[in-house]
């Protein structure tokens, strides 16, 4: 009975933390995809690409500059 109850509470445990460390990582992979497809756009005449930075809570994936 002991063992069983230890058990379900070792699954309850990592049922809780898997998702909280879990996150950032898939955010982190959906940061990096979506600025890999905007890296693949073609950019307008006279516009240059400054900067490229793909992080989890950042909205800083693709700045563009214009030249007027």
């Amino acid at each position: 009975m002991k063992k069983t109850f230890i058990i379900i509470l070792i699954i309850a445990v990592i049922a809780l933390v898997l998702p909280v460390v879990s996150t950032p990582f898939i955010n982190n992979y959906i940061a990096y995809s979506t600025k890999k497809n905007l890296m693949q756009l073609s950019l307008p005449d006279k516009t240059e690409r400054v900067d490229a930075l793909s992080s989890a809570g950042k909205l800083k994936d693709f700045i563009v500059q214009v030249e007027l």
